[in-house]
């Protein structure tokens, strides 16, 4: 953990599987409160839908995510809290996510989870947390068997990942904090 204020906290964490990635998510979902907002930035196949599947198993949602890329905007009933999953990909501007709606969502009473949060940063809250994921680069000497890391760990290079997660806010540095002891320890 990096040094942080109770404005800010960064933290970083890796994971070996997909499983891993939701089981992230899933700790951090039972921690939401209703106006959280977090930001998800990262290439194609980083982890966000997944690590979203994960947040609302968290939070009790029947329904597992699906990327609205066609849709910008899925809503998940049913659970503790409603989720507003957003999807920022095929914008041009940011403002077309603003002319459907979605500063509502922000300010609204559930959890707000927007991917490719990069594309629309000017429209963000304030205060949210943001999380970077990458696929992390993994010397693979054997591909039959996967790379080990320092933990002892098999590695599959297509499923390993580094999570950077930024809070931006008391509420948010709050949350990270909690996240951090509950997380499952990868």
């Amino acid at each position: 953990m990096l040094p942080h204020s109770p404005e800010r906290l960064e933290l970083t964490v890796e994971t070996h599987s997909a499983g891993e990635t939701a089981a992230l998510g899933e700790a951090l979902g039972r921690l939401v409160q209703a106006g959280d907002f977090f930001a998800l930035y990262g290439e194609l196949g980083a982890g966000k839908t997944k690590l979203t599947q994960g947040i609302l198993r968290g939070l009790g949602v029947p329904a597992g995510a699906r990327s609205p890329t066609f849709t910008l905007i899925n809503e998940y009933q049913g659970g503790r809290l409603p989720v507003y999953h957003m999807d920022a990909y095929r914008l041009r501007r940011a403002e077309e996510l603003l002319d459907v709606g979605a500063e509502d969502y922000f300010y609204g009473e559930g959890l707000t989870v927007i991917e490719w949060a990069d594309r629309v940063a000017e429209i963000l809250p304030r205060e949210r947390l943001d999380i970077h994921l990458s696929v992390a680069a993994v010397a693979d000497d054997d591909p039959d068997s996967g790379a080990i890391d320092d933990s002892g760990h098999v590695v599959d290079p297509g499923t390993h990942r580094h999570l950077v997660f930024q809070a931006h806010g008391f509420r948010h540095v709050h949350l990270l904090f909690g996240a951090d002891q509950e997380w499952p320890n990868p």
